[in-house]
């Protein structure tokens, strides 16, 4: 259902009153059309029609988003937030595109994103990655990604830049970190951080033609620690600092080097058991402190934190390599107010075993407020008419906290009837959200009777 409007009322003559009841149609579009998306500080869910602003726009029939002009150098936008419904967007670039965010990434994406266009999109996150997803990144038809933050790119399923794609990124940390492949076949990449192209799980592939790619890194300009793992870049790839992942060799063919890291026959370690917050608080605070369980023949753990944002969904704050304990103080790396999780990857020697699959996430969250955090509950209502949803996806607020959720109501029913309590106050619709602010003790959410539709119809004589 599209955001809801208040046009209810049809007066086509002051004849007859007919109460008409309509059904919910199904939200659907040739490419899937229904996203649910975050922008401009607005919630829109389930879109099956067009929306057209002067910044930006959306198709539901291609599941196409158009930034065209979102914001300026001097005035950039606030973050995005897509969840496609079909699986895969296409977010389509037309002239200079900016975003600044504080705390969180400028986009995050839950669904395959590719990036297309002849515009430019500018990500500033300086305390996180720019553009945070755990599916498939493109950028192809010249199309170009800009950013500069924490970290650049993290799609965990893959990375892909081809037809004259464009990827810039500056960063403190990882300049992109996935688990899938990255490819690219086509087009330019210039990359400077601690490391360029980071994967765990699948291969680098920079060949082609077109290829122009220049990685400057302080660390390793690729890291790769998945198994088989390998590298190959065309020699017009300017790659600095070096390649490194487990049992690596380096050779060349016509006139291209050709890196492959091949360690198949050996054992994989097991993921570290026991993953989960130290219980023992300090000075009445939450311990910041992360413990798991010894592996055996493990040479050290790399330890990834997350940040889970309002939304529900993880973005990776930091990594820290750990080779001679069992816990890991994350106290000065949390980036903002919320709930932080953590994962344990046990790393092998190399010579006799292969590195761990990461471990689940840790049990428990540590919620970083600066100080100790009451945790409230709230109680949302429900009902065949209307349906209650959570923007963080839960139901738990922190003292303190504003708690944010939305209310779809059935076409059937007079939208601006809708009202809406939270232990007996009122709370407003405020940018297609219902938000109750400063939240000091447990919320009971009630929502009145809603009016149905009425339709006045002109007859004929």
């Amino acid at each position: 259902m599209k955001r809801i409007k208040k046009s209810l009322y049809i007066l086509l003559s002051l004849v007859l009153c007919v109460t008409v009841a309509f059904g919910t149609a199904p939200v659907t579009s040739a490419a899937g059309g229904m996203l649910r998306l975050i922008i401009d500080g607005e919630l829109y869910t389930s879109l099956k029609t067009p929306l057209l602003f002067t910044r930006w726009s959306y198709t539901a029939s291609d599941d196409v988003l158009t930034l065209k002009g979102y914001g300026t150098s001097s005035s950039p936008e606030t973050p995005i937030f897509v969840y496609p419904y079909s699986g895969k967007l296409t977010i389509k670039l037309e002239g200079n595109n900016y975003i600044r965010t504080s705390g969180e990434p400028g986009i995050i994406a839950i669904g395959d994103v590719t990036f297309t266009g002849n515009g430019t999109l500018t990500l500033i996150c300086p305390d996180t990655y720019c553009y945070s997803s755990d599916y498939s990144l493109s950028v192809t038809e010249g199309a170009s990604l800009v950013c500069s933050g924490n970290g650049g790119i993290m799609a965990e399923s893959g990375i892909k830049i081809d037809t004259t794609g464009s990827v810039t990124v500056t960063s403190r940390g990882k300049c992109t970190y996935t688990g899938g492949e990255i490819r690219v076949t086509s087009g330019q990449v210039s990359m400077s951080g601690s490391n360029g192209f980071f994967s765990y799980g699948g291969n680098v592939i920079m060949r082609g033609g077109d290829t122009d790619v220049e990685i400057t890194s302080t660390d390793k300009a690729i890291y790769l620690t998945g198994q088989n793992a390998y590298a190959e870049w065309s020699a017009n790839a300017v790659v600095t600092a070096g390649v490194s992942a487990p049992g690596a060799s380096v050779s060349s063919y016509n006139n291209e080097k050709y890196f492959h890291a091949a360690f198949s026959g050996l054992p994989k370690l097991n993921p570290p058991r026991k993953v989960d917050w130290d219980e023992t608080a300090i000075n009445g605070e939450p311990n910041p402190v992360g413990r798991w369980s010894a592996v055996e023949n493990a040479s050290g753990y790399f330890v990834r934190l997350y940040y889970k944002n309002s939304y529900g969904t993880f973005s990776l704050i930091d990594t820290f390599t750990v080779t001679d304990a069992l816990s890991c103080n994350f106290g000065g790396h949390f980036t903002s107010y919320g709930e932080y999780y953590f994962t344990v990857q046990a790393l092998g020697d190399v010579t006799n075993y292969v590195s761990s699959d990461d471990s689940p996430i840790s049990a428990s969250s540590y919620y970083y407020s600066g100080d100790v955090a009451s945790r409230y509950y709230i109680s949302l209502p429900e009902a065949d008419y209307y349906t209650v949803t959570p923007v963080s996806g839960t139901t738990v607020c922190y003292y303190g906290h504003s708690y944010s959720f939305t209310v779809e109501v059935d076409p059937a029913y007079d939208q601006s009837s809708v009202k809406v309590w939270a232990n007996g106050v009122r709370v407003a619709l405020r940018h297609g959200l219902y938000t109750i602010d400063n939240v000091t003790e447990n919320i009971t959410v009630t929502i009145g009777e809603m009016d149905i539709n009425t339709y006045r119809v002109i007859l004929p004589e």
